[in-house]
């Protein structure tokens, strides 16, 4: 079992936390931003709508003058979306522009008065260094993200105890990489005994203990946390939040390849068609493991070989559009295998035609996304720059002021110096 998989899965769901509670506890001002609300509700189930509203609503806070907590906020948003859509390069930018503009924000129109620096956003920047696998820096910021949670407000406790799991969580998946088990272990059980009750939480805390004895080699440990997760989710009763489908369908799918792994084919297919069944249920546009599990299938039916059915699999699963470049290229490579095994060259040559042309294709994208990338970075810029312009020009009036009364008591301080010396001579 690889650790990509424990990261796919922190990554994807460990901002939940910022999803469920931002709604709640943001502030619009008396302008009609209400856009920002649905990049809120999209920038994890429909990241691509989601970008869609903040690029428009960028547009329309570069028009005012003067910095406010919402601006800061959308470059996060911003930034959070391109991370759920895999662009990490693109969700730095932002984030990082989100943080500076932060500094410039009056301390009266901040959140928490005390926080220095948003630790939701410094969480999302750890979790960019986790992807691009710069632990050390990922720690930085996860720790300082801890620090800054610490100085929430009271009215804000329960924002505060979720963002301090998400930190310890994922200060877990780092413990793992650096084979610390049992400080994972630790750190992960904290997280969990922080969240209560709520059988959401409850089902992700489990996903993650879960992986990691997996990883740990513990499989009566994996096997109780998953007979828990498959529990709660048996007994949600009415509640139907989508995230209680996708971490159910996710253990499965988690399961499921760790029994293919160990070619326990009959085991893995069960638990794999299982995750797919329920997944069924909800949103088929909401981001899911429902492309990877297909993968995991046609894996599953090319070592039995089942290659029709593989290959109907593989490309129905490369025309989803919610199938990512990364799952795409896989796709593709075990497509290659297959019509190599069955000697259809004919397929073979025009899937390797396919893959040359998908990644010149998205090389092409990746262009212009970074000129798209570019250009509302201008925008955010341009605003920081009236900012530091405002700032300059305040500052050096206060400097001019200073001045200005430093020189008038001089002046003042001089002729009352020279009216006594007059005085005195007069009496002379």
């Amino acid at each position: 079992m690889k650790l990509v998989k424990l990261i796919c899965c922190i990554s994807i769901f460990s901002l939940s936390y910022s999803n469920i509670l931002s709604s709640s506890t943001f502030q619009l001002d008396t302008k009609d931003y209400s856009s920002i609300d649905s990049i809120v509700k999209y920038k994890q189930t429909y990241p691509k709508k989601a970008l869609a509203f903040g690029f428009d609503l960028l547009k329309l806070f570069s028009e005012d003058d003067e910095l406010t907590l919402e601006f800061v906020n959308l470059n996060y948003y911003i930034g959070e979306t391109f991370y759920h859509l895999e662009d990490f390069v693109s969700s730095y930018e932002y984030l990082k522009k989100s943080l500076e503009l932060y500094e410039f924000l009056e301390k009266n129109k901040r959140r928490n008065i005390r926080v220095l620096k948003p630790p939701w956003i410094l969480s999302v920047m750890g979790a960019v260094y986790i992807k691009n696998g710069d632990y050390g820096l990922a720690e930085s910021y996860y720790n300082e993200a801890i620090e800054n949670f610490l100085l929430f407000d009271a009215e804000f406790e329960q924002e505060k105890i979720y963002g301090l799991s998400n930190a310890e969580e994922s200060l877990a998946l780092i413990e793992i990489q650096r084979g610390n088990f049992k400080n994972a272990e630790s750190l992960f059980k904290q997280a969990k005994a922080r969240k209560g009750d709520d059988i959401m939480f409850k089902m992700y805390s489990n996903l993650l203990l879960m992986e990691l004895y997996i990883l740990w080699n513990k499989l009566d440990y994996a096997e109780e946390y998953f007979n828990k997760i498959k529990f709660n989710y048996e007994n949600k009763e009415e509640d139907k939040r989508p995230q209680l489908v996708i971490y159910y369908s996710e253990a499965n799918l988690i399961y499921g390849t760790f029994f293919k792994d160990n070619l326990d084919y009959n085991k893995a297919l069960k638990l794999l068609l299982t995750a797919k069944e329920e997944l069924n249920k909800i949103d088929t546009d909401i981001i899911t493991p429902y492309q990877r599990i297909n993968y995991q299938i046609a894996n599953i039916l090319v070592e039995t070989k089942k290659y029709f059915e593989a290959e109907q699999i593989l490309t129905s699963s490369n025309i989803n559009q919610n199938t990512t470049r990364t799952q795409k290229i896989l796709n593709f490579k075990l497509l290659e295998k297959i019509y190599l095994i069955t000697d259809q060259i004919e397929f073979l040559i025009k899937t390797k035609d396919s893959i040359i042309t998908y990644n010149e294709n998205t090389i092409q994208k990746e262009i212009q996304n970074e000129f798209n990338l570019l250009e509302n970075l201008i925008l955010v810029t341009d605003k920081q720059n009236q900012i530091n312009i405002a700032r300059t020009r305040t500052e050096l009036i206060l400097i001019i002021s200073i001045v200005s009364l430093l020189s008038l008591t001089l002046l003042i301080h001089f002729l009352r110096k020279n009216f006594k010396l007059q005085k005195e001579k007069n009496r002379l």
